[in-house]
C-alpha cells in the first residue's frame, strides 16, 4: 500500500458546477461542436460493469486482433446489450458543463467521437487509461491526447501525495483535489445504477463534479509548475489510448510507459531538473 497524505473528512465537498443534462443525439452534438482544436476539457465517465467471458492472455489477445480486423473491414456495429458506458461527461476550458446520457441515447453522437479521436484536444482525467480502454472496448473509439492527471499532480507533487515512489504511481482524484484545491469529493453515487431511466439528481450532480474537479485542479497544477521554472516535457504525461493501451501513435503505434528524468531508475525522486530542454 502505498502512502497518501491524510484524507480530511471536515473539508468542504466540492460544489457542483451548473451543468446540461443531455438526452438527445441532436442537441448533444450541437453543444459539442463548439469544441474545436487547441481546446482542453475535464473527461470522464460512468458505466455499469457487463458480464463478459473471462479469457487468457492468449485468448484476450485473439479478440482484440479480431476486433481490429473488424474496425478496418468496416464490419463493426455497437451491441448496446454489451455496452458498459453510460454517461460520458465533459468541461470546458469555459466552465460548460456537460453530462452526455449515451445509454438513453443508444447512440454515440459523431461530435463526441470527434472529441475523443482528435489529436488537438486535450482530455484530462484521473485513470484516463480505463476510460480509453472502455471507449474501445463498447466503441471501437481511440482516445487521443489523453492527460493523466495523477501524473501532471505527481510533477507538482513529487514526494507529497503518494510519497518518495516511482513516478508511474499516481495519487487518486481525491487526494488530488484535496490537495490542490481544498475540497473532498463525494464519492456516495460511483457505484450506483447508471443505467436507471430516469437517473436521479443526485447521480447526475455526482457525473458533473469529477471532470469539473479535474479540470480545475489541471488548470492549478500547470500553474505551480510553470512558477516553480523547471521545464515539463508534455510527453511526460499525456498520451493516446490506443488498442487498449497506452500508446503514442503517430507513422506508427509505439507503446508508452511513464517516464520522467527527475526519478532515478530505482524509483526514488532525485530533484528538479532546471536545465534548459
Amino acid at each position: 500500500m502505498l502512502p497518501t497524505v491524510p484524507y480530511v473528512q471536515e473539508l468542504p465537498s466540492y460544489p457542483t458546477p451548473p451543468f446540461l443534462y443531455l438526452v438527445s443525439l441532436d442537441e448533444t452534438n450541437h453543444h459539442l461542436q463548439a469544441i474545436q482544436d487547441g481546446a482542453i476539457i475535464g473527461f470522464d465517465m460512468e458505466g455499469c460493469q457487463v458480464n463478459r467471458a473471462k479469457l487468457s492472455k492468449s485468448g484476450k489477445k485473439a479478440r482484440l486482433d479480431q476486433q481490429i480486423r473488424d474496425v478496418r473491414s468496416n464490419n463493426f456495429t455497437i451491441d448496446w446489450t454489451d455496452v458498459e458506458t453510460c454517461l460520458v461527461q465533459i468541461v470546458t476550458q469555459g466552465g460548460a458543463t456537460f453530462v452526455i446520457n449515451l445509454n438513453v441515447m443508444k447512440a454515440m453522437p459523431d461530435e463526441l467521437r470527434r472529441i475523443c479521436e482528435s489529436t488537438t484536444i486535450t482530455k484530462v482525467s484521473a485513470g484516463i487509461v480505463a476510460d480509453g480502454i472502455r471507449l474501445w472496448d463498447d466503441f471501437r473509439i481511440q482516445l487521443h491526447s489523453a492527460v493523466s492527471l495523477g501524473l501532471l499532480a505527481r510533477l507538482a507533487y513529487p514526494t507529497e501525495l503518494v510519497g518518495d515512489v516511482a513516478f508511474l504511481h499516481e495519487p487518486s482524484l481525491g487526494i488530488i483535489i484535496h490537495h490542490t484545491l481544498g475540497f473532498k469529493l463525494e464519492k456516495g453515487e460511483r457505484r450506483s445504477n447508471w443505467r436507471a431511466i430516469p437517473l436521479k439528481e443526485s447521480q447526475k450532480n455526482y457525473a458533473a463534479c469529477d471532470p469539473h474537479a479535474s479540470l480545475a485542479a489541471y488548470n492549478v497544477l500547470q500553474g505551480f509548475i510553470a512558477a516553480r521554472g523547471a521545464p515539463v516535457e508534455r510527453s511526460w504525461y499525456c498520451f493516446d489510448v490506443v488498442y487498449r493501451q497506452r500508446a503514442v501513435e503517430g507513422d506508427h503505434v509505439r507503446s508508452w510507459t511513464p517516464s520522467c528524468p527527475w526519478w532515478s531508475a530505482a524509483g526514488f525522486f532525485k530533484g528538479f531538473d532546471y536545465a534548459t530542454q
